[in-house]
C-alpha cells in the first residue's frame, strides 16, 4: 500500500485488521481521511484508524462510530470491534430495534461519512451542528484510542 496520506501507524493497523479479519489488505477500501482518521469499512460499516494509539496491548487505534455498546480497553479490544464492526452493529441494531436511539455517542446508520454522519434521520446527528460533530468527534479520539 503506497498512500501518501497514510502514516506508519495507519499502515500498520490496516495490515492489523486485514490480518485479524483474514482478507487481503487491498479489501479494505480507504474511504478517505479527516483530520489524522482514515475512515475503511469492514463489512459495510465504517472502522477509523487513528493517527496513534496508546493502547499498550496493541489493540488499540480503532474506533467503530456507530457502536456504542462497547469499551474498547476491556473485551472487545477496539481491535476486536473493528474486525467484528458487521456482527456488532447488527446485535446492537436488534436490540434497539425501532426505540429511541438516546446515546450520546454511537451512530444509528452503520456507515458514517467523512462529514461525521450516517444520515439516519433517527440519529442525533442529522439534528446536529458541525460544531457539535466535532465535538463528538473529538470524544472518540481522546477517549477511544
Amino acid at each position: 500500500m503506497t498512500t501518501p496520506d497514510l502514516n506508519d501507524h495507519h499502515r500498520r493497523k490496516l495490515r492489523q485488521l486485514a490480518e485479524t479479519i483474514g482478507v487481503p489488505l487491498e479489501s479494505l477500501p480507504i474511504i478517505g481521511r479527516v483530520k489524522g482518521w482514515v475512515f475503511t469499512q469492514v463489512g459495510g460499516v465504517t472502522v477509523l484508524i487513528t493517527a496513534t494509539s496508546r493502547n499498550p496491548e496493541d489493540n488499540g487505534g480503532f474506533i467503530v462510530p456507530s457502536l456504542h455498546t462497547y469499551d474498547e480497553r476491556m473485551i472487545p479490544s477496539n481491535l476486536q470491534a473493528a474486525a467484528n464492526a458487521r456482527r456488532l452493529y447488527d446485535d446492537q441494531l436488534r436490540a434497539l430495534g425501532n426505540a429511541r436511539y438516546d446515546y450520546d455517542y454511537g451512530h444509528r446508520g452503520p456507515v458514517v461519512d467523512l462529514e461525521w454522519s450516517c444520515h439516519d434521520p433517527a440519529c442525533r446527528c442529522s439534528q446536529e451542528h458541525d460544531v457539535e460533530k466535532e465535538r463528538t468527534a473529538q470524544h472518540w479520539s481522546e477517549e477511544k484510542t
